[in-house]
C-alpha cells in the first residue's frame, strides 16, 4: 500500500473535503482519501505506485474544481 499526502490550499469546509474526496476517487483508483481543510492536506491510499510526476500532473486535473469549490465557498 502507498501513502501519498498532498498539500492543497483553498478548502474552508468539510463540503470542500467531501468535493476534493470525490474528485480524487474519479481521477485515481484508491482504497481511501481523506481531505483535512484544518491540515490544508488530503491523504490517499492506493496499491498502485505513482511516480512524483504523474501524481502531480494528474491531480492538476481536479485543480478547475477546487477553484469552482471556492467561489461557492466564497474565497
Amino acid at each position: 500500500m502507498t501513502k501519498v499526502t498532498l498539500e492543497i490550499e483553498g478548502m474552508a469546509c468539510s463540503m470542500c473535503e467531501s468535493h476534493i474526496n470525490e474528485a480524487v476517487r474519479k481521477a485515481f483508483d484508491v482504497k481511501k482519501v481523506s481531505a483535512s481543510h484544518s491540515k490544508n492536506q488530503t491523504v490517499i491510499l492506493t496499491d498502485l505506485i505513482y511516480e512524483n510526476g504523474v501524481l502531480l500532473s494528474q491531480s492538476e486535473r481536479f485543480s478547475q474544481s477546487r477553484r469552482s469549490m471556492n467561489r461557492r465557498c466564497g474565497r
